[in-house]
């Protein structure tokens, strides 16, 4: 049996559909989590105070976390030609690509680095 080909229409609903799932899973499953998370990194807490305690929090692994970021940044995404290994008549196709995969990495550097 020979695979039907689709339709654009066809594709294009099948990665809406796609997409829709994948929102509506974080948003249930992992949102939550998240959100609980962030608050712990910036040093909120849900547990009470005692009397005549510190309410400080330590931040030391949020500080941490925040250190070693610039540099995992470098060694996961380094500033190289991606095109270094390609033939000459390759390097004229793939210049647009390689330009699009720079820009994406420089947003990804930027959300990361905040």
């Amino acid at each position: 049996m020979q695979p039907k080909e689709k339709s654009f229409t066809e594709v294009e609903g099948i990665v809406q559909d796609a997409i829709a799932q994948a929102v509506d899973f974080v948003e249930s499953e992992i949102t939550q989590d998240r959100i609980k998370a962030q608050r712990y990194f910036d040093g909120e807490v849900d547990i009470g105070f005692e009397d005549g305690r510190s309410s400080v929090v330590a931040t030391k692994v949020r500080d941490t976390v925040r250190s070693v970021k610039p540099s995992l940044m470098r060694v996961l995404c380094p500033q190289q030609d991606l095109l270094s290994m390609c033939q000459k008549a390759q390097k004229t196709q793939l210049l647009q690509s390689k330009l699009q995969i720079t820009y994406i990495m420089c947003l990804i550097k930027m959300m990361v680095l905040g």
